[in-house]
């Protein structure tokens, strides 16, 4: 991902938001339940009782600082931003994070993602490191855009418009830039997962959780609220 994702941290060791402490350390399996309730909710701008419930905080104070040092705009932050970090802190092997994240852009659990889903999971990533680090400097959104445009036509090799799960580890493994801003974040949990994280999106015959539709409609559904949910509390710059 190049230069772009090198001078993510070029000021110094990564320095976590102190009110943020509670995205860190997070174990794989408490965050697969985090994922699963994130991916019921109605919508990806979550407020602070949503933010509460599905972080299990149950220390008003504590959660509305957390809150807070995400940059709430009218009340709300971006989850999906939130949850990106989360996994970029937590105590996980290298390659069971970035298998993570994957999974958890991948909607309907195909194994493999377009572009659109690819250029959302970058553009959360990012999003929530400015507003968690204190001493970042991640890319704008519009630099986001081409280089999720120029690493998606590298992983894609055989030009079907679809990165799979194998590909992206691939990519992971021989990338050294992408290795570099995972570095600092060193875990305990030395196991690896490489297979895919299905979120419990419903199958065909579960049509009435996602309001009459069958599992690739509710993943468009899903897909299509990312690309309308506002970057909430976005402060990088766009140019």
């Amino acid at each position: 991902m190049g230069q772009e994702v090198s001078a993510v941290w070029q000021k110094g060791r990564p320095q976590l938001v102190e009110d943020a402490e509670c995205l860190r350390g997070w174990s794989r399996e408490n965050l697969l339940a985090v994922c699963e309730r994130f991916k019921t909710n109605s919508t990806m701008s979550v407020r602070i009782s949503a933010f509460m419930r599905m972080l299990w905080l149950d220390d008003r104070g504590t959660a509305e600082k957390c809150f807070g040092a995400l940059h709430p705009q009218k009340g709300q932050v971006n989850f999906l931003a939130v949850i990106m970090v989360m996994v970029l802190l937590s105590d996980q092997n290298y390659i069971s994070r970035v298998v993570f994240m994957f999974s958890v852009i991948d909607f309907n659990s195909s194994g493999g993602i377009n572009k659109a889903e690819f250029t959302i999971g970058l553009r959360a990533l990012f999003i929530g490191v400015h507003h968690a680090f204190q001493n970042s400097s991640p890319p704008s959104l519009k630099s986001v855009e081409g280089m999720a445009d120029r690493v998606f036509k590298q992983i894609d090799k055989d030009h079907s418009e679809t990165v799979m799960l194998h590909e992206i580890t691939s990519y992971a493994y021989r990338e050294t830039h992408l290795r570099d801003m995972f570095a600092p974040f060193v875990s305990k949990d030395k196991r690896v997962f490489e297979e895919l994280i299905c979120f419990g999106l419903p199958d065909a015959s579960d049509k009435n959780r996602y309001g009459g539709g069958t599992q690739s409609e509710a993943a468009r559904k899903l897909r299509d609220k990312l690309r309308l949910t506002p970057d909430v509390g976005v402060k990088v710059p766009q140019t």
